[in-house]
């Protein structure tokens, strides 16, 4: 029943304009990440920005998830040189538009990817902001210690003050550690 409710809606709102919140950093994150790579001609932050280009993609961005924003957004500030890629996403277009069925069915997968930690997808395959960290031997450290202290505290009952203090510093560093990875957490699930 659910899965009908959610059809019926993207039919009603096939074409409409969303009113959802944006957030143009995340939106624009893999357009940046991919800067670098990019042989085409772009269009620079200055001019960008002078356009209002962000009000622009607010208005035509029809995505039904937060990968597809990111590319809507990358294919709106790069300028092929070759027709042939522009012609495919028109070929394609087209297509959905005559296959309401295909199209809704397409629709109900991406979205699925309808997360805000679904912007930090590219970052997990690009591997460029995501490296290990220099205190990472202090992980391994902190679990010896406490399988050693786990062990010492059956020999001398006393230690057992010392193992939570150690317990401590690990839910400290576990809930650190988790803020910093947390957004790509949602994208692994």
């Amino acid at each position: 029943m659910r899965k009908r409710k959610k059809k019926k809606l993207l039919l009603s709102q096939w074409g409409k304009p969303k009113d959802q919140y944006r957030d143009m950093d995340l939106i624009s994150a893999y357009f940046d990440s991919s800067r670098e790579s990019i042989s085409d001609f772009y269009i620079n932050d200055r001019t960008w920005n002078d356009l209002d280009m962000d009000q622009v993609f607010e208005k035509i961005d029809r995505c039904e998830s937060r990968i597809g924003q990111q590319k809507l957004y990358q294919l709106l500030r790069i300028q092929k040189e070759e027709k042939s890629e522009l012609t495919s996403l028109e070929t394609l277009i087209d297509h959905f538009n005559s296959q309401e069925a295909e199209r809704v069915n397409t629709q109900l997968i991406l979205g699925r990817l309808d997360n805000f930690s679904f912007y930090s997808l590219n970052e997990l395959f690009s591997g460029r902001f995501i490296s290990k960290p220099r205190y990472h031997a202090g992980f391994i450290i902190l679990s010896l210690c406490a399988i050693a202290l786990i062990i010492a505290c059956l020999i001398i009952p006393s230690l057992i003050w010392l193992l939570t203090v150690l317990l401590l510093i690990n839910f400290s560093v576990h809930y650190i550690i988790k803020a910093k990875i947390g957004s790509y957490m949602g994208v692994i699930r």
